[in-house]
């Protein structure tokens, strides 16, 4: 490759980085290209899920699910046919807002739930979240969706 084609191959790369999913008009999330997406954590909303500062395509807020793990509901109860976290569902909220809020991720998106992009996530520190949650106790494994994740 000559440097101009490798500088435009890296151009477009990092400019993928920058692109965020869309959502259809029924309100199911449209996941992006492959790849690795920015996020400012602008609210937590329990254990395993937040909102992105950034905003999809049409305007909308990104709201992003912890991939492979499943933190207590708000309410501190188990929902039927998910792992159970020990951790009470406040201290896991408590948690994920102490290692994630005001922070910039890098998120792979692997699926979709409830109009939430489920995602794995990495701090800038290079801290990957799912698995800083499940080695700390607030959220249980979830193996169907852990897949091959290596923490």
């Amino acid at each position: 490759m000559r440097p101009a084609q490798i500088a435009l191959a890296c151009c477009l790369a990092a400019a993928s980085c920058y692109a965020v999913s869309a959502r259809r008009s029924d309100n199911a999330v449209v996941m992006p290209a492959a790849g690795y997406f920015p996020c400012t954590v602008a609210s937590v909303h329990d254990g395993d899920t937040f909102t992105c500062s950034e905003r999809d395509a049409s305007g909308r807020s990104i709201r992003v699910r912890l991939a492979g793990v499943d933190a207590r509901e708000l309410g501190d109860f188990c929902a039927r046919g998910h792992p159970c976290a020990s951790a009470h569902a406040d201290d896991a909220t408590a948690a994920l807002s102490s290692m994630a809020l005001g922070q910039r991720l890098a998120w792979q998106a692997n699926g979709n739930t409830y109009g939430r992009i489920a995602a794995f996530c990495r701090r800038l520190d290079g801290t990957d979240l799912s698995c800083a949650m499940l080695q700390g106790g607030f959220v249980a494994r979830w193996n169907r969706y852990w897949g091959g994740h290596r923490c």
